[in-house]
């Protein structure tokens, strides 16, 4: 049954995710080609310019899939989804999959096609050189780099799609908040569980306890147990100290957004056992 929901996703998908990768792709790709041949000031600004076209491709991509799983689940399309003899675990679990596999792709695209932006305005300076790239891609901070950027996309992609399939069921699947409509409802849940998160964030802020990375003369993932973010937030008052501390983030928020990301995911199966309307 989970495999059923989830060809039909993807036969709803397959053509706008299809544009919005065959353009994505185009782009970076064409824009790599002509920084390398014509080596100019414009093909520099192409590229730089492409490279917010992927931050606002992957933002489309996030978006049809939003939209769909509303429409799916609630708008045109739901009498096709509730009449499947599916239990709520059942769909709940073929949106998920669906949802984290195009998004964790869209997420890989990104990556890709900023390294090759990358690569190719490091080709396309005149002054550069083969082993002027063979040194950036040897260098060891530039794969820690590429290493966090891929992390959180790919982490971030995974706690976006339960957090905004609970969005949208929580908003259409109770009663009280029918008198927001159906799109004023989920808004409502999604303000509320930003503003909740931000105070979470800003509070953990001050507690001690933090995952490093890349720290000197440690494993790649370190614990800090005695200093906090907030440490690495606030300037140093000698001025003369220029030494720059390792990427950190605080080990509890990785610890509650995990839990409040499977909490979102058991309560969207649980309003969805209460029933869902097609309003």
């Amino acid at each position: 049954m989970i495999n059923k929901i989830m060809k039909h996703d993807f036969l709803a998908l397959r053509k706008p995710l299809g544009i919005t990768i065959g353009l994505t792709l185009s782009t970076a790709i064409l824009a790599a080609i002509i920084m390398v041949i014509l080596r100019n000031t414009l093909a520099l600004l192409l590229v730089t310019l492409a490279f917010p076209g992927l931050i606002a491709a992957y933002l489309v991509y996030s978006i049809i899939l939003l939209v769909h799983y509303y429409r799916s689940m609630y708008g045109k399309t739901g009498y096709f989804t509730m009449s499947i003899p599916a239990r709520p675990a059942e769909l709940f679990w073929a949106k998920s999959l669906f949802n984290l596999s195009a998004l964790c792709l869209s997420a890989l695209l990104f990556f890709g096609g900023g390294l090759l932006l990358l690569t190719a305005a490091i080709l396309g300076d005149p002054d550069s050189t083969v082993a002027d790239l063979k040194s950036f891609f040897t260098t060891k901070e530039v794969w820690q780099v590429a290493f966090l950027i891929l992390t959180t996309l790919l982490l971030s992609s995974i706690s976006s799609v339960f957090f905004f399939q609970f969005i949208v069921t929580a908003g259409n699947g109770r009663p009280f908040l029918d008198r927001f409509g159906k799109i004023g409802g989920p808004i409502l849940v999604a303000v509320l569980l930003y503003v909740g998160m931000q105070i979470i964030g800003f509070l953990l802020l001050f507690i001690p306890g933090r995952v490093i990375f890349f720290a000197p003369d440690a494993p790649f993932i370190s614990l800090d147990w005695g200093g906090c973010v907030l440490d690495q937030v606030i300037p140093s008052d000698d001025p003369r100290a220029i030494d720059i501390d390792p990427p950190s983030i605080s080990i509890w928020w990785l610890f509650i957004t995990t839990i409040l990301t499977a909490v979102a995911g058991y309560l969207t199966t649980v309003f969805l056992k209460k029933g869902t309307s097609l309003r």
